[in-house]
């Protein structure tokens, strides 16, 4: 199996845990705040939504021989549409995320090789291939959904994406150290793989160590 098909496996795993997950909780909770500061768990909805739509506009300009944008207007207006969504009936919030998972998913089974091959562009203004999107789909679904703060925390991490992650996460750690620094500290070392990167990712704190670079 190539390393795309792991992704898009991985994310379309991660994609049902989080529609198994929203078709099961109590409508009123996603008013509730989320684990992220000051966002409620319909934001962190809203914004899964969002990301899939702009993650999806990279494939709809790639059959145009075109760099999409993730979000056109920028960062202001990728935040009035968080806003502007979390402030749906929850019917309307779930739809939407059930809606661009299906036309996000739909992309990646139409794309051509041609198009897999394209880039698309940030909000950072950063380009990114169209594989690499993929993974950083995949991430967005499973960190967010244990951000919204129901019973599927970072423990629930799939073991593919932990393993995929922690290997550019170390990367990352390593450019922020001294140099000469190559791995974590002894009792860093020893703990659980999802959990050394959910600290990584600020998503959990290690007594003893700075947090780590999150995301």
């Amino acid at each position: 199996m190539s390393v795309l098909d792991r992704y898009v496996e991985g994310c379309a795993s991660a994609h049902q845990t989080l529609l198994g997950l929203v078709d099961s909780i109590e409508p009123t909770s996603v008013r509730e705040p989320s684990l992220l500061p000051n966002w409620s768990r319909a934001h962190v909805l809203s914004h899964i939504a969002r990301n899939a739509e702009g993650l999806r506009r990279f494939f709809v300009a790639a059959e145009d021989g075109l760099v999409g944008e993730q979000y056109p207007g920028g960062r202001a207006k990728r935040d009035a549409d968080i806003d502007d969504g979390a402030n749906r009936d929850f019917s309307v919030i779930v739809s939407e995320v059930r809606t661009s998972i299906w036309e996000l998913e739909g992309a990646w089974a139409r794309a051509s090789a041609e198009v897999w091959a394209s880039k698309g562009r940030l909000l950072t203004g950063a380009e990114v291939t169209l594989e690499e999107s993929v993974f950083r789909r995949w991430r967005e679904v499973v960190v967010h959904t244990s951000d919204l703060g129901y019973a599927y925390t970072w423990a629930n991490w799939p073991n593919d994406y932990v393993r995929f992650e922690l290997d550019r996460q170390l990367m990352a750690w390593r450019a922020s150290q001294p140099m000469g620094v190559k791995d974590f500290p002894e009792h860093v070392r020893r703990l659980p793989d999802a959990k050394r990167l959910a600290w990584l990712l600020q998503r959990t704190s290690i007594e003893g160590v700075e947090p780590g670079p999150g995301i």
